[in-house]
């Protein structure tokens, strides 16, 4: 480290010694000139002025964690990992983290390294504590080092910590059916079979689902109208309702324990990702299916 605000001259030997590795550290102001000055150039590569910052990315987390009856569903992630990068010129040793809500939110720095060279990132992990209720949660992340004594004479205006936020959002998903309970009544056999009923599902939960053709050992389940339900949404079974070829194909799939298929199939109205995409697969593999030759399938068209 060189602290003088004019380059000294040196002799050549000397700026020869300096190895790739080695930084000479000199005031943020005077770099250029060092840089520049007359047999300093061929070492400007290793000049850096002083400064020191602490960054951390990203810079504002956010998770949303779906839960339904206080159990989390899905893959939702369940933690944010941020990095902390040393952006100094200079070492920095003795990161600590700090969170201001630590009524609701857990630190993991098992990982973290404790020192940083300049350049060099470690990281740790900021999670929602695992009974919080719906709502909206929000905590403000601080990182520190110990400041080195060469920043704390000479730049320690520009000591301050890294900042960032963390947003967890906790959402429903519900959903309900009406009525919530069938009364068939009795039936023997050889009497008319009892009257089919209509049972609407709604989404009143705070995300968009999508739902699994029931199935019934004893009785007939008619496919569902939709399978996909926006917030607020509903959807029949209802026994006098069109059967779609898509339906179809993902009650066939269902029966037969959903099996995975490697085959290529170019309908072009069977988006990928979709709730009847593997179904339409499978059957199509088995050569239950078929398109109608021009390229489509009709997943909407009724059977």
């Amino acid at each position: 480290m060189l602290l003088s605000k004019n380059p000294p001259t040196l002799g050549e030997d000397a700026l020869l010694a300096v190895s790739q590795d080695f930084r000479i550290i000199v005031p943020e102001e005077n770099a250029e000139a060092y840089k520049t000055a007359e047999g300093w150039k061929d070492v400007a590569g290793s000049v850096h002025g002083l400064t020191y910052q602490l960054e951390v990315t990203p810079p504002n987390g956010s998770l949303e964690i779906f839960r339904g009856g206080g159990t989390s569903t899905g893959s939702n992630p369940t933690s944010v990992t941020f990095t902390v990068t040393n952006k100094s010129a200079v070492p920095l040793s003795g990161l600590k983290v700090s969170l201001d809500n630590a009524e609701n939110f857990t630190l993991d720095i098992a990982l973290m390294d404790a020192s940083l060279a300049p350049g060099e990132s470690t990281t740790f992990t900021v999670s929602p504590k695992a009974e919080l209720a719906q709502g909206s949660y929000q905590t403000n992340i601080t990182v520190t080092s110990d400041i080195p004594d060469v920043v704390a004479q000479y730049i320690p205006d520009q000591v301050a910590p890294a900042e960032a936020t963390m947003v967890c959002t906790v959402k429903t998903v519900g959903l309900t059916a009406t009525p919530a309970s069938l009364d068939f009544g009795s039936a023997y056999t050889g009497y008319t079979q009892p009257e089919a009923k209509t049972v609407t599902v709604t989404n009143t939960g705070e995300q968009a689902v999508t739902l699994t053709q029931p199935a019934s050992r004893y009785y007939d389940v008619i496919t569902a109208g939709s399978l996909e339900l926006p917030v607020g949404g509903e959807t029949t079974f209802n026994p006098d309702g069109a059967t779609s070829r898509a339906m179809l194909a993902a009650i066939l799939w269902r029966l037969e324990g959903s099996p995975v298929v490697n085959y290529a199939m170019d309908f072009a109205d069977v988006e990928e990702g979709q709730w009847y995409t593997e179904a339409i697969r499978w059957a199509a593999s088995e050569g239950i299916v078929t398109g109608y030759g021009d390229g489509a399938f009709g997943t909407n068209d009724s059977i």
